[in-house]
This record gives C-alpha cells, sequence and structure tokens, in this order.
C-alpha cells in the first residue's frame, strides 16, 4: 500500500508529520489529469498533509506517484496550485520537507518532480 510506503521512512516523513496532519486520502483531482483507470485511485490510498497554510496529496495512480500541492488563501480554499509527478517516495517526502515545513514557493523548490499544471497569483 502507498501509504505504508510514505510511513516507512520517518527520518524522512517526522518533520513533515510535525508540521502537518497526515491523514488517508481516496482520490484526488485526477480528472486533470489524461485519462485512466479511475478504479486504481479506490484501490491504493494516497496521503493528504494538510496545515492552515498548505495542502500536499500524493497518491499512487496509474502506476505515478502523483500529487497537488496548493497554498490556501483566506477563505481556506487552494486558488494558488501545482500538481505534477514524483519520481520517488524519497522525492516526493523531500518536496514535502521543502513545501510544509520550511514553506518555499514552487518556484524555489528544485528537481525532485515533473510539473504537469501550475496555477499562481495573479
Amino acid at each position: 500500500m502507498f501509504v505504508d510506503e510514505i510511513s516507512s521512512d520517518i527520518t524522512l516523513l517526522e518533520p513533515v508529520a510535525n508540521a502537518a496532519k497526515m491523514s488517508q486520502c481516496w482520490g484526488f483531482a485526477d480528472l486533470l489529469w489524461e485519462r485512466g483507470d479511475i478504479d486504481s485511485m479506490f484501490e491504493d490510498p494516497g496521503v493528504i498533509f494538510e496545515n492552515d497554510r498548505r495542502l500536499l496529496v500524493i497518491g499512487r495512480i496509474n502506476g505515478e506517484i502523483r500529487y497537488f500541492a496548493g497554498v490556501k488563501d483566506a477563505d481556506g480554499a487552494s486558488s494558488v496550485f501545482e500538481i505534477g509527478r514524483f519520481f520517488s517516495v524519497d522525492n516526493a517526502l523531500n518536496y514535502a520537507r521543502a513545501f510544509l515545513v520550511n514553506e518555499f514557493e514552487f518556484d524555489s523548490i528544485n528537481g525532485l518532480r515533473t510539473v504537469r499544471r501550475l496555477r499562481t497569483a495573479s
């Protein structure tokens, strides 16, 4: 299970889990991607990390580690966001640390992922 993969490296997970609440996620915004096996999203839950300012959802969908990262506005919505793919679980957790613990902006987090779509404040 993907949740077990994320939880297996306590050294990488601990600072992220201290900065944001962690829970299971049964699918997310996958309709923004090419068509695929929607059922696969519900067979293997992903992980959502959330705090008052930011949200990161990571899951294995159609064999890829996909993510949604959003910065919350005053209403709690994620009007500034990025979606993409990670190359590995370690990349996902290092990104989570940069995004949630260090609160880096998207363009300040080098490597670790391929960005599919980015929406910034206008």
